[in-house]
């Protein structure tokens, strides 16, 4: 486990770490149910913050910028220093 965070609906969301391509981001919703999200499976992913959108903002390693993650749609999209994708100041995000 490399990261714990609840959001407003008191779903705990958890982000693991490993060698192999597999889900890194996973679900125990309030009634006991857990849920895996095979479209996440970075395995940089240091830090897990949802917002009161929904949304998952996933702080990767230092140097590789932000992952946001729509679980309703299991859609995401990197933010980076590059034009297209954000256009971050930097890609070390620390916070």
């Amino acid at each position: 486990i490399t990261d714990l965070s609840t959001d407003f609906d008191g779903n705990l969301w958890i982000t693991t770490g490993g060698t192999t391509a597999q889900a890194n981001l996973h679900v125990r919703r309030r009634d006991g149910t857990f849920r895996s999200f095979p479209a996440i499976s970075q395995t940089n992913i240091e830090q897990v913050v949802p917002d009161d959108n929904g949304f998952l903002w996933l702080r990767l390693q230092a140097g590789s910028g932000l992952l946001v993650f729509d679980p309703q749609t299991n859609r995401s999209r990197f933010l980076t220093t590059l034009t297209g994708e954000g256009g971050l100041p930097t890609n070390s995000v620390r916070s």
